[in-house]
C-alpha cells in the first residue's frame, strides 16, 4: 500500500507542475515592442465612454447632457440630462451605430434637454446613424444633424 500512495502522490506532483507551466506560458505577452504593428492606430470602433459637447456646432443647453457608454457586449449605458439611461447598442456596414431599446429614469430636470432628447431619439432610428472617428473625436450624423463626442 505503501508503494501504490507513493506513486499516486508522485503523480499528483508532477500534474501539478505540468498545470504551472500551462498556466506560466498563458502569461506570456504577445505584444512585444519591435513588431511592425507597435504604433496603436486610430481606434475604429466606438466602445468606450462618449459626451455629447455640441449639435450641429452649436453647444449645449444649460444644465443639458448626453454621456453614452458604449460596451463591447453591446449594452449601453449613460446620462441623459439627470436621468440615468441603458440599452443596447450595435453597428453595421462598419460605419453605422443604432442605439436602441434605450430606457430611461423619468426624473425631473432642471435642464434644457430637448435638443439632445431629439437626438438622443435621432439615435435610435431604425437606419442608424453614421459616424466616424478621429482621435478622442466622434462625429455623428443622425437625422440630418451632426453631433460632436468627445471621449471621456
Amino acid at each position: 500500500m505503501t508503494f501504490a500512495v507513493s506513486v499516486a502522490r508522485q503523480a499528483a506532483a508532477g500534474l501539478a507542475a505540468a498545470a504551472l507551466l500551462v498556466l506560466a506560458g498563458a502569461c506570456v505577452p504577445t505584444d512585444r515592442p519591435g513588431r511592425a504593428d507597435r504604433e496603436s492606430p486610430v481606434p475604429s470602433s466606438p466602445v468606450g465612454s462618449w459626451a455629447l459637447a455640441s449639435i450641429d456646432g452649436q453647444p449645449l443647453g444649460q444644465g443639458s447632457a448626453l454621456v453614452l457608454e458604449l460596451r463591447a457586449d453591446g449594452t449601453l449605458g449613460g446620462l441623459h440630462d439627470c436621468n440615468r439611461i441603458g440599452g443596447t447598442w450595435q453597428l453595421s456596414d462598419g460605419n453605422r451605430l443604432g442605439l436602441g431599446p434605450v430606457m430611461s429614469t423619468k426624473m425631473g430636470c432642471n435642464a434644457d434637454g430637448a435638443a439632445t432628447q431629439a437626438f438622443l431619439t435621432a439615435l435610435q432610428d431604425p437606419g442608424g446613424a453614421r459616424f466616424t472617428l478621429d482621435g478622442n473625436r466622434m462625429d455623428v450624423t443622425a437625422a440630418g444633424r451632426l453631433g460632436r463626442f468627445q471621449r471621456q
